[in-house]
């Protein structure tokens, strides 16, 4: 008894698909002919003449080459009917997934059986992406100083998901300066202890641009490193504060005593060298927005178009640019909060707000209390 030959599928697939397309071919020539005797061609014969040509080049072609090169797998299909910024949504079902994952698939596996891949786009789309990000002549500056993984984090906000190394590329591209100054930067970084996201906030206001009567009022979570606010205001008052976080020195420990009861460190006073992360985010807001401004302010002083004792040019000084520094602000905590960092596994500050909050759900702290999410989170 002789063996049975296994063919593989792709050529069981490439014999299937020539005799399909032989037995067009046949009867696209009778359906030729018969329109021939009809008289119904020219007397070139084309249509004649353009089938022996396929069927020709067809026959010639490397069989073997063509139906390897063919796309026969599975792709999730993409959301055509979406609009706004960033690329196309994947049609994934849960059903889908939950039928993958039941085989003990891995993520990275499921990734690649249904072909989700990062964002197409072109070397110049990503630098024009770089040009909105940082600003132009035209439209002003927004957050010129970029680094990669802030760039990640805007591209994110966008939409949009781009390999590091073109991001790396990109950057080397738009602003070889600046990314061979950035090699030399280290963080250093401290270590200590929050229980959980939204268990203590750290607020402060920086004073870099109080020569012109600026201040910026930030807040951030001390256990996920999420922005919550950047705001670029006229005054410090307690009032102003408290318009954007309900609470500000005097008022802030007025606030939380009243809600949260005396005795049981509802607020920590003191020397900023307690407020860690909060100092930090004062150096990125300045290096990646005020030091832009302060350098414009700095000229415009030098040239004689402005004096800081006159009320009159103060007043249009802050008319003009506290509406586009707040504009730089709302970018950059768009870009850091969904920036990777190094020391999380990469996973941004929204990932580690989401994680902490859904972990710690049921841990009784009273930052993660039904009422209190309600209320602040």
């Amino acid at each position: 008894m002789a063996a049975r030959t296994r063919r593989s599928r792709p050529v069981v697939l490439r014999e299937r698909n020539e005799r399909g397309f032989a037995l067009f071919l046949q009867n696209l020539k009778s359906v030729l002919n018969l329109l021939a005797s009809a008289d119904e061609l020219e007397t070139d014969n084309s249509l004649t003449h353009i089938t022996d040509l396929l069927s020709s080049r067809i026959e010639g072609r490397n069989n073997v080459d063509f139906y390897d090169s063919l796309d026969i797998s599975y792709s999730a299909p993409l959301n055509l009917s979406q609009t706004g910024r960033g690329r196309k949504r994947y049609e994934i079902t849960k059903d889908q997934l939950e039928h993958l994952r039941s085989l003990y698939f891995s993520w990275e596996a499921i990734a690649r059986i249904l072909q989700v891949t990062y964002s197409e786009i072109s070397d110049d789309e990503l630098d024009e992406i770089y040009r909105t990000v940082t600003g132009s002549s035209s439209t002003g500056p927004l957050t010129p100083n970029i680094g990669r993984r802030r760039f990640i984090g805007a591209l994110r906000s966008r939409g949009w998901s781009i390999q590091r190394w073109r991001v790396s590329d990109c950057l080397r591209r738009m602003d070889p300066v600046g990314t061979a100054l950035r090699w030399r930067m280290t963080i250093h970084r401290r270590k200590y202890y929050v229980p959980t996201p939204n268990s203590l906030w750290h607020i402060d206001s920086g004073h870099k641009l109080i020569r012109y009567k600026l201040i910026t009022h930030v807040c951030i979570d001390g256990k996920t490193r999420l922005i919550l606010y950047a705001a670029c205001r006229d005054n410090n008052k307690a009032e102003t504060v408290l318009s954007l976080f309900q609470n500000a020195n005097y008022h802030v420990g007025a606030y939380m005593i009243q809600h949260r009861g005396p005795a049981r460190g509802s607020i920590i006073t003191g020397s900023s060298v307690h407020n860690s992360r909060v100092e930090r985010t004062h150096r990125d807001v300045y290096s990646g927005v005020l030091a832009f401004y302060s350098r414009v302010f700095q000229q415009l002083e030098d040239e004689g178009n402005l004096d800081v004792l006159n009320d009159v040019h103060i007043f249009s000084l802050h008319h003009i640019y506290i509406p586009r520094i707040q504009n730089s602000l709302e970018e950059l905590v768009s870009q850091m909060n969904n920036r990777p960092v190094s020391t999380e596994r990469n996973h941004s500050p929204l990932q580690m707000w989401e994680r902490g909050m859904l972990e710690n759900l049921h841990s009784g702290h009273t930052a993660l209390s039904e009422t209190e999410i309600e209320h602040l989170g």
